[in-house]
């Protein structure tokens, strides 16, 4: 009897009526089917590389989301400073810690965002309309973190897909060798490339457009470039970057979507900036959800 039953039950359920959806988060398959969606994805890219859309300022807490666009990384006892905003631009010299931390938490950030970015190139092709807008998003953050941890830490192992990073038992490539700084140049060019071409001329008021990611792309190679040329590590490579950094300049300059604004106060006293002609990148002011406390921590 109980044979009989078992067998009953084997053969007369469903297997379907066990596979049900997670209530409390989205399938990965029901994922990447509206433009909506992927504009929420991408923004867990833009709160690194643009600090004005992490966090609002707090009293504890000054620094985070406090300024936009404007971050510091350290390198041959000098801090710089590679996003748009050259306001607070330094030129003192920095005093290196004697004895450094074994461990630094900016590894495995970066790493985890070029994940991202990497999962979101997979699947752009999926969308139902401008899949090559947002792999061409999702190639500029790829580049950008890319160019920024090169800059850091020289050569880097490169990974241009999802896989591996997501897989715990894959030791061969979590192990994986480093990359040369110059054949990662090259990566980070294409991808530029890539999203100069590929992404909208314009996506709405605080959204990456082709223009964003080229202003961007020529910062960061001219910065690359110019350690490269000036540190004597690839001459041939730096006059690359350099001639990189102009070509997406000039882009940006001949578009005729900017200008040089004759109100230079309003650039600095504005609530919305979206009918600025000089800003190429802003973040939206809105009173009691994005703020800043630049002038309160001065």
């Amino acid at each position: 009897m109980i044979l009989s039953f078992l067998v009953v039950l084997a053969v007369g359920c469903k297997q379907d009526f066990l596979d049900v959806e997670a209530m409390d988060s989205i399938e990965e398959t029901s994922f990447w089917e509206s433009e909506t969606q992927a504009r929420s994805y991408m923004f867990n890219l833009y709160m690194y590389m643009f600090p004005g859309y992490s966090a609002p300022s707090t009293v504890a807490s000054p620094y985070d989301g406090g300024q936009f666009l404007i971050r510091y990384q350290t390198l041959d006892r000098v801090k710089y400073n590679a996003a748009f905003n050259d306001d607070w631009a330094m030129v003192e010299q920095f005093n290196f810690d004697a004895d450094p931390a074994q461990t630094s938490g900016n590894w495995s950030n970066f790493y985890e965002k070029i994940r991202l970015a990497n999962y979101a190139i997979a699947n752009a092709h999926r969308l139902p309309s401008n899949a090559k807008h947002w792999e061409g998003v999702a190639r500029f953050f790829r580049a950008a973190y890319y160019a920024d941890m090169v800059f850091l830490y020289g050569d880097v192992p490169y990974f241009d897909e999802k896989e591996g990073l997501a897989d715990a038992n894959a030791m061969d490539v979590f192990c994986k060798k480093r990359t040369s700084r110059v054949e990662i140049d090259k990566e980070l060019m294409n991808d530029f490339k890539f999203a100069m071409e590929a992404c909208a001329e314009n996506d709405g008021y605080c959204q990456v457009n082709k223009y964003v990611a080229a202003a961007m792309a020529s910062r960061m190679m001219l910065r690359e470039g110019t350690f490269l040329k000036y540190h004597k590590i690839d001459e041939a490579m730096a006059a690359t970057c350099i001639q990189f950094a102009k070509d997406a300049a000039l882009f940006v300059m001949n578009s005729g979507v900017y200008a040089i604004s004759d109100d230079y106060n309003a650039l600095f006293t504005s609530d919305n900036l979206s009918a600025n002609k000089e800003v190429i990148m802003a973040r939206a002011f809105e009173s009691g959800q994005t703020t800043h406390a630049t002038l309160s921590i001065c």
